[in-house]
């Protein structure tokens, strides 16, 4: 054929191609294409092609390239090197030595946090050719790493821009460690702006430099507060887990500070469940998540310390179906009075698993726990999907359902 270089031919080749539920075989061939019926299929299969890609003349012989025969020649990937006579009949342009779709696809898997050999995977499946791992990893760190950084540093300056201007600032803070347990090497501090849910700073802490993984989350913190301090943010209040060193390191710099509502829920849904495996306790299994939303609508709804700590106690009440408390800051349940049809549903008083919830929930360190949780609905949002705030908004009805 006319264009084509010396030696580049390609055997005959059946393929099926299934459009509109029909089966339709093409003929693929780099030489001498033979005329199709213009039957529907073919029809908008070829308006598909020329609406999509541009015919190419050749293809390189190096290229292991899949074609369709309709009087041109259509690539169906844009994956493989294609030379053209002119720059525009290029379907897939090169940049200096990179092709423009090998970058894209290169990419679309760094971005989206998908497998390169999972995709590659697929490829063989298809009988398509793919680049090698080492030209992916090449066009990481030449483009795509490159760019990340350039453009979370754009963004970091222009959100500390707007944190310096404004009257109240709200963060919320946490580190992730590369693995479980006190035996961590390396460990992410992040910060986040709790009122627009944007990432601020991250501080990643190696262990050796702080004498051992237990002291990582506090190091964190502290480069984080310095560097905002040096960017001229005032900090209202803060949002963290309960972690001892970083309760002190916040009072020493005297900085208001909240509780996560989803770390102390985390704490006390594993007690309970504890105490649900013991067959004289099943109720507690009834009344777990009840105490779960309980917790985060208390977080939600109250606007003071004793206001959160009388509000929890009266959950003690409530699972006994008594809705009138002794606390003058929450007298009674706000929701409207209910018969109960069962008393099954309900603890006893002075059964056993009441004496071991309430050990649970109204201890002094809990209560103490409880004054001090954030009022924010959304802390750290990024770490478990169990902190919705769905519980937040339905604790009290979900609670007064049992």
């Amino acid at each position: 054929m006319k264009g084509l270089p010396k030696g580049v031919a390609l055997n005959w080749r059946v393929k099926k191609v299934c459009l509109l539920k029909k089966s339709v075989t093409l003929r693929t061939a780099c030489t001498h294409p033979k005329p199709l019926m213009k039957t529907p299929n073919i029809l908008c299969l070829k308006t598909v092609f020329l609406n999509c890609l541009r015919p190419v003349q050749y293809v390189q012989e190096t290229a292991i390239f899949s074609l369709v025969a309709m009087g041109l020649f259509w690539p169906l990937i844009n994956f493989a090197r294609i030379v053209s006579t002119s720059d525009s009949g290029r379907a897939n342009p090169v940049v200096g030595s990179t092709p423009v779709g090998n970058l894209l696809l290169s990419a679309s898997l760094y971005f989206s946090g998908a497998s390169f050999f999972q995709m590659k995977k697929v490829f063989e499946s298809m009988h398509l050719k793919m680049f090698k791992y080492r030209t992916f990893r090449r066009h990481a760190s030449m483009y795509l790493e490159p760019l990340i950084i350039y453009k979370w540093k754009k963004e970091q300056v222009d959100l500390v821009k707007d944190l310096c201007e404004a009257d109240k600032v709200i963060i919320g803070g946490d580190m992730r460690a590369d693995s479980p347990g006190h035996s961590a090497k390396y460990g992410s501090y992040t910060t986040m702006d709790l009122q627009k849910n944007l990432i601020i700073d991250i501080q990643l802490v190696q262990s050796n430099e702080v004498g051992g993984s237990y002291h990582m989350e506090k190091e964190g913190l502290k480069r984080s507060l310095e560097w905002l301090e040096e960017c001229g943010v005032r900090l209202d209040c803060i949002v963290t887990d309960r972690h001892p060193q970083i309760q002190k390191l916040l009072k020493e710099r005297n900085v208001t500070q909240y509780y996560d509502v989803w770390h102390l829920e985390k704490g006390l849904s594993k007690k309970l469940e504890q105490i649900a495996r013991d067959k004289d306790c099943s109720i507690v299994k009834k009344w777990q998540h009840s105490i779960r939303t309980h917790l985060y609508w208390t977080a939600a709804s109250s606007t003071s310390g004793p206001e959160k700590v009388a509000k929890w106690k009266s959950l003690i009440n409530h699972i006994q179906d008594v809705h009138i408390h002794d606390d003058p800051l929450y007298p009674q349940c706000e929701h409207s009075h209910r018969v109960s049809k069962g008393s099954s549903k309900h603890f006893k008083p002075g059964s056993k698993p009441l004496y071991r919830v309430e050990k649970v929930l109204t201890n002094n360190k809990v209560l103490k726990d409880v004054a001090k949780l954030s009022p924010q609905k959304k802390v750290c949002k990024s770490k478990s999907s169990t902190r919705d705030t769905k519980g937040e908004k339905k604790g009290e009805k979900d609670v007064r359902e049992l």
